[in-house]
């Protein structure tokens, strides 16, 4: 009993942080191969008026020169035009990748997206720009990698492939977590079991929702990517999928402190794949806080799943950004996930290592262990 009151009093503190970040608001191919569709000279050198132009399917100084999101239109009607930039929002415990140069002054990405109610449509336009190709990952165990049954992702991979994330950066739905009453491991969530398991302890905690594109980046550094979507069911790309469910949390409840999560376990927990049925539309994403995690992942079998991965996303950030953010991230910065949560100061602090030359890989606020607590509190009074 003792045990259970003081991991459900983390529970509900942790609820209760976490809840503060709801506040914060297709084809590939050879950019070479394709010009500007119908637009001025203006959108080929100023992001300002590439916003408001029609988009283009090559890499332009437009795309070089801009530094923070365009907004234009509502959420009926508009378009999103945006950088994506290395450390900007990983998320807790990726590893920021590094290119193979050691140079983090070159890689960089833009997102356009259009989207159109009436019309029931989302456009996606994904331009990659001095990137690795086929880029390659290689972990230690202990050190940059830590297994984890609620997120198998692997740990190396070579000759891999890039995927978009695109993020609810909100959360806006609780999970349920059931952990063992035995040892307090975490057992199954409402995603893998279909009912609690007879002797558990149910903990909710608050879900962000992703969804991702096709790869995109094997064959060559630059890329572009494009795919249209539906406005009222926004799916994955090619529409197999809604998308995936993710929180944090402890996998071992008596490494929770009560309360305090920035001293406790604290991992990712990622559902499987959800059906296209349970696809949200395209203004819950611009509602709940839009934001994109660019990714380095091992190349999928298009003919297995249509490409996606089972274990969903590989937790390895190359470029992001969370343009549903006031002015989004700016080159060289991180937004702090765990400030976030605890909405403390600052909320923004300096890229790891920065993104300039001799740049090298990290892992971001990783909090894979803790004491033991439900060991070392005294027990409740009377």
């Amino acid at each position: 009993m003792h045990r259970t009151r003081t991991t459900l009093g983390w529970c509900a503190g942790a609820l209760g942080l976490l809840s503060a970040l709801a506040g914060c608001q297709g084809s590939s191919e050879s950019p070479s191969a394709d010009g500007p569709l119908g637009t001025s000279e203006d959108a080929l050198t100023n992001p300002n008026a590439a916003s408001r132009a029609p988009a283009i399917r090559r890499w332009t100084l437009a795309d070089e020169l801009i530094i923070a999101p365009i907004w234009v239109g509502d959420e009926d009607k508009g378009t999103l035009y945006t950088p994506l930039f290395r450390g900007a929002l990983p998320g807790i415990e990726e590893l920021v990748y590094a290119p193979r140069s050691g140079d983090c002054r070159r890689p960089k990405a833009t997102v356009r997206v259009d989207w159109d109610k009436a019309a029931d449509t989302v456009r996606f336009i994904i331009k990659g720009h001095d990137m690795d190709a086929g880029p390659s990952v290689q972990r230690t165990d202990g050190v940059d990698y830590w297994d984890n049954p609620f997120h198998p992702n692997p740990k190396d991979f070579t000759n891999g492939a890039y995927r978009l994330w695109i993020l609810q950066a909100s959360t806006t739905r609780l999970e349920k977590l059931w952990y063992s009453g035995a040892d307090l491991s975490l057992a199954a969530t409402e995603f893998t079991a279909p009912s609690q398991p007879p002797g558990t302890i149910e903990l909710q905690l608050p879900s962000f929702l992703i969804t991702g594109t096709k790869q995109m980046g094997h064959e060559s550094g630059d890329f572009v990517h494009e795919f249209t979507n539906s406005y009222a069911h926004f799916t994955n790309e090619g529409g197999l999928f809604s998308g995936d469910w993710v929180t944090f949390g402890p996998l071992d409840l008596c490494q929770a402190a009560p309360f305090q999560p920035a001293i406790s376990q604290f991992r990712p927990i990622a559902s499987p794949w959800q059906p296209p049925e349970t696809a949200q539309s395209w203004r819950n994403y611009l509602r709940a806080g839009l934001a994109f995690d660019l990714h380095a992942e091992e190349k999928a079998d298009p003919n297995v799943l249509d490409g996606n991965l089972p274990y969903v996303y590989s937790g390895v950030s190359v470029l992001s950004n969370h343009p549903g953010m006031q002015g989004g991230v700016p080159n060289g910065w991180h937004m702090v996930l765990m400030g976030a949560i605890l909405n403390v100061q600052p909320p923004l602090e300096p890229v790891q290592g920065g993104n300039g030359l001799g740049c090298t890989a990290y892992v971001n606020e990783p909090r894979v262990s803790a004491p033991r607590y439900c060991e070392l509190l005294p027990p409740p009074g009377p």
